[in-house]
């Protein structure tokens, strides 16, 4: 008959603890967050901006004013800078999803913050 092999024997830890090393193992205890998306109304060439006001009509709703024009996507890039500031993630985390050229626009924000 054959023997079956032994367990491998797992190092103890520092503070005496037998298992795989948690400095090693990724967590699960904290899932990602699912993406946010909303709507921002843009306000582009505006001598308020930059500015971010919630909707009141809406809550997952945004006006958001920007003094640079829509020209060659400087709004578009204006946009996503002040929306990273103000949600406090990094601009490659927020992303324009629908009306690239429109006014109106689809944002999603997903960051594992």
């Amino acid at each position: 008959m054959r023997q079956a092999k032994p367990a491998s024997r797992a190092e103890p830890h520092v503070d005496g603890r037998v298992g795989p090393d948690p400095a090693k193992v990724g967590s699960v205890s904290t899932p990602p967050r699912q993406p946010l998306l909303f709507t921002v109304r843009v306000k582009p060439g505006s001598r308020r901006g930059p500015l971010v006001e919630s909707d009141a009509a809406d809550a997952m709703s945004l006006t958001v004013y920007l003094r640079e024009r829509p020209v060659e996507g400087q709004a578009n890039e204006a946009l996503l800078r002040v929306l990273a500031q103000h949600f406090g993630v990094r601009p490659r985390d927020v992303d324009i999803v629908r009306g690239t050229s429109s006014r109106v626009k689809h944002v999603r924000i997903t960051a594992d913050r």
